[in-house]
């Protein structure tokens, strides 16, 4: 029996479903705009290299109202996205290949282009891609992506996960958008993982609603950092917590807590 979730927007087919085909899509990263605008959402092939983009859910009953994006660009890989409307903007980020992920991690797809390296920088109003930033190695697996809460600043971070770096984002001395790293995790000795050198994998950052802390969950070196970011361009590690596997994680409304998960594979909460 056909799911009365399922959606067909241009011609392809959209399904709540965990059967997929060749010609069915992943949904991945929910945004709700302002005023009642409804939500944007990044979706990908989920047999495919390549090809993502983003929908327009309707901000009531969530159906997917169109595609987000006003052109037709085709991005390599997709991720996440953020988005400062008082400077127009939207930075999405590149995890990597539908294909690569779902069987695993194997270091050969990095030297095979099969992970993203680019920050997409997207003009808010017009719903067009302005420009792609390309971090090279330093940026291997660019994940999560934040501005600060301040509506004014035109400051972001995003984690990247494979190279264990957070880069700032920024508007240069010309007003273009530009990145600095600024936070590097350096890497372990290990013997018997892929690599022999082990990166932290950065799976998800966090700025604190004072906009002074920024969060990084450590994954496979299993710590949680807190860095002063009060000086974007010099963040500086302030705190750090130690155990199996955290993951993905969110700041306390009240800027008293953070609650994180302790691994993408395991339920518990703290």
């Amino acid at each position: 029996m056909a799911d009365s979730r399922n959606v067909e927007v241009e011609g392809m087919q959209y399904e709540y479903t965990e059967k997929r085909t060749e010609s069915r899509r992943r949904m991945q990263t929910m945004r709700e705009r302002a005023a009642g605008g409804g939500s944007v959402v990044h979706s990908a092939r989920a047999s495919s290299c390549s090809s993502g983009g983003f929908l327009l859910l309707d901000g009531t009953t969530f159906e997917v109202k169109s595609r987000w994006q006003s052109n037709d660009v085709k991005l390599p890989f997709g991720y996440d996205f953020w988005y400062q409307p008082r400077h127009n903007v939207m930075v999405s980020t590149e995890w990597g290949s539908p294909n690569v992920l779902k069987t695993g991690f194997n270091p050969d797809d990095v030297s095979k282009g099969l992970y993203g390296t680019h920050l997409n920088i997207w003009n808010w109003k017009e719903k067009t891609l302005r420009k792609r930033i390309d971090m090279g190695e330093e940026g291997i697996m660019p994940l999560e992506v934040r501005f600060m809460h301040n509506p004014d600043s035109s400051v972001g971070f995003v984690g990247c996960a494979l190279s264990s770096n957070i880069f700032r984002i920024f508007k240069n001395e010309v007003d273009e958008w530009d990145v600095e790293k600024v936070i590097d995790v350096p890497s372990k000795k290990v013997e018997g993982w892929a690599l022999p050198d082990m990166p932290g994998i950065i799976t998800d950052i966090l700025i604190s609603m004072d906009d002074r802390y920024l969060y990084a969950s450590n994954w496979i070196h299993g710590d949680l950092r807190q860095y002063d970011v009060s000086d974007t361009a010099h963040p500086k590690l302030t705190g750090q917590v130690s155990e199996t596997l955290w993951c993905l994680q969110h700041y306390g409304v009240y800027n008293t807590k953070v609650f994180t998960t302790l691994s993408i594979l395991n339920s518990q909460v703290k």
